[in-house]
Order: C-alpha cells, then sequence, then structure tokens
C-alpha cells in the first residue's frame, strides 16, 4: 500500500519516495505550473525552469500553464504535476517489484489461482517448493521488468522442473524460457522488431569457459582487464542500436544469460540480455552486429 505524510524537513514542493524506510526517489512538483518535456524534437525554446523529468532523466522546463499551447505546437510534450508524480511512482513500483513482492504477496497470488486452477497450486505448493522459493523465483522474473501475470505457466514450469533444480534463479531461468513471447513482448523496439546484437563464438566460447560457481550461481571470472575490454566491446555496440532510437538486446546462449547480465550490471550497463530459447517463434528479429572483444581479436 502507498502512505502519504507530510515531512517538515523537505524543501517546499519536494517529495520523497521510500520503500521500507529508504528513500529510493526525491523530485519537485509545482502545483500551479505544468511539465514541459523535450523528448528531442522540441524547435523552439519556451520560458520555463529547467528541470530534469524525474521518471526517465530527460531535459524538461516548469512552465506557466498559460504557455501550453505554445510548448505543445514547440514540440514538448505537457504534463500535468500529478500526472508526472504517478507516472513517478508506478514506475519505481516497476522498479523495485522485486524488493516490494513479499511472500504474504505470494501466499495471496497462490490462494486467488487456487480457486481457479487448484491442480496447478497444490501440485507445487508445499509438495515441491516453499512459499519462500516461489517468491525467489517471481522476484528473479521481475528483478528484470518480466511480467508475472501467466501465474499457471510459472507456476507448472516449476513444478515440472523443482524435482531436479533446486536453486530458485536457475527455475526462474527455466521459467524464462517457457514464456518466450512475454519476455520478447517486455524488449520490442516501437516498430514491433526485436534489434539485437550477438557474440562473436569465440567470444562467447571463452566468457562460457571462464564461468565458476559461486554462492550466488555461475559468475564469469576473467582477468578484470579482459573484462573491462569485452564489457566496452558491448557497450559500444549498444550504442549503435540506441543511437538511432531503437533499443537494444544481446542475445547469448541460455548458459550464458544469467551470468553475463550480473557482469554487465556490476559495471552499471543497464542492458537487457536475452537467450536465444527466451525469443518468440513468430517474432520479427534484427540482427545489428556481433561482438568481438579486443582481447580475442588480438589473440587471433
Amino acid at each position: 500500500s502507498v502512505r502519504i505524510r507530510d515531512n517538515a524537513s523537505l524543501q517546499a514542493n519536494e517529495y520523497v519516495v521510500r520503500i521500507r524506510g529508504e528513500e529510493v526517489a526525491r523530485a519537485q512538483a509545482f502545483p500551479n505550473n505544468l511539465l514541459a518535456i523535450d523528448g528531442g524534437g522540441a524547435s523552439s525554446p519556451v520560458t520555463g525552469t529547467a528541470t530534469k523529468d524525474p521518471v526517465f532523466g530527460i531535459d524538461a522546463l516548469w512552465i506557466e500553464k498559460e504557455l501550453r499551447d505554445e510548448a505543445e505546437k514547440s514540440g514538448y510534450t505537457v504534463v500535468e504535476p500529478s500526472a508526472m508524480m504517478s507516472t513517478h511512482l508506478s514506475e519505481l513500483v516497476k522498479q523495485h517489484a522485486a524488493e516490494l513482492l513479499t511472500r504474504q504477496d505470494v501466499q495471496l497470488l497462490l490462494d486467488n489461482l487456487k480457486e481457479s486452477y487448484p491442480a496447478v497450486v497444490e501440485e507445487l505448493v508445499p509438495a515441491k517448493m516453499t512459499i519462500g522459493d516461489v517468491q525467489k523465483a517471481l522476484q528473479h522474473l521481475l528483478r528484470e521488468g518480466i511480467p508475472i501475470r501467466d501465474m499457471v505457466t510459472i507456476l507448472e514450469t516449476l513444478a515440472d522442473f523443482s524435482d531436479r533444480v533446486s536453486e530458485p534463479e536457475q527455475l526462474g531461468e527455466l521459467v524464462r524460457a517457457a514464456i518466450p513471447r512475454t519476455i520478447t513482448r517486455r524488449h520490442l523496439s516501437e516498430d514491433g522488431v526485436l534489434h539485437c546484437f550477438t557474440l562473436e563464438p569465440a567470444l562467447e566460447q571463452m566468457l562460457t569457459e571462464s564461468l565458476k560457481q559461486t554462492t550466488y550461481g555461475s559468475a564469469v571470472a576473467l582477468d578484470p582487464t579482459v573484462s573491462r575490454e569485452i564489457i566496452g566491446a558491448i557497450s559500444r555496440e549498444a550504442d549503435k542500436v540506441t543511437a538511432s532510437g531503437r533499443s537494444a538486446v544481446l542475445l547469448c546462449s541460455a548458459t550464458l544469460r544469467l551470468p553475463l547480465k550480473r557482469l554487465l550490471e556490476r559495471s552499471g550497463l543497464s542492458l537487457p540480455v536475452m537467450a536465444f530459447n527466451e525469443v518468440a517463434a513468430n517474432a520479427e528479429v534484427e540482427f545489428t552486429g556481433r561482438v568481438a572483444s579486443p582481447a580475442v581479436a588480438a589473440a587471433a
């Protein structure tokens, strides 16, 4: 639930969003103004106070309400402060959905599903998995923004593999493969195409052979210098795609997907990484390039 409280320590028109008492966002909203967002298509300047759209970090202006028509004609997207705050909160919920999902929430999901699909729920909980294990598998999906609406498929997949796979995150990876349409739809560009790039076979082999089992699952274990070169090469290839206004996706093997995703995240690179078996059969796919690590190229 969302609780709203007044806080005298905040500046005028400032608001803070906290999750479990910890601050996750801070921004300003001026109730008597409008937010004019420049998505890159603004043709002429409008008088206002410069700011950043708190949702996506885009350049914006707080303008007087009388300037709405002028701003819209100039190419700005104009929104009410209440709409901005609502969108901001909605995006924060999506970003932090994994930590917001409690075991009690999972129990409620299962109770609701049991009314229509009792066999699905009873086969899995508590016979094969605990509520906590199901929670971890669902959190694994939510952490990368994957919806968990198709609970029937998710639970059936968990039931199919939980006898052989005990690690919740690995079960989560198997669930991803069972919902390719959901995964693919999440990463389509506005043109409805999955724009993706891959790794050169030599690079993918190097990364796969470097995998080591840790307490937290498989991890890429390469020399730090080599890792930085690979991350830099992947980042440059992704930039080529996003520079044209399209969403970039890195495709690799199912074995490598999660450890590679973690390697990129640790470096601060937020890039969707999909396994080949997560691409929907009917998806329109455009391959934009392949990444060869400078270290691999030099050794060749």
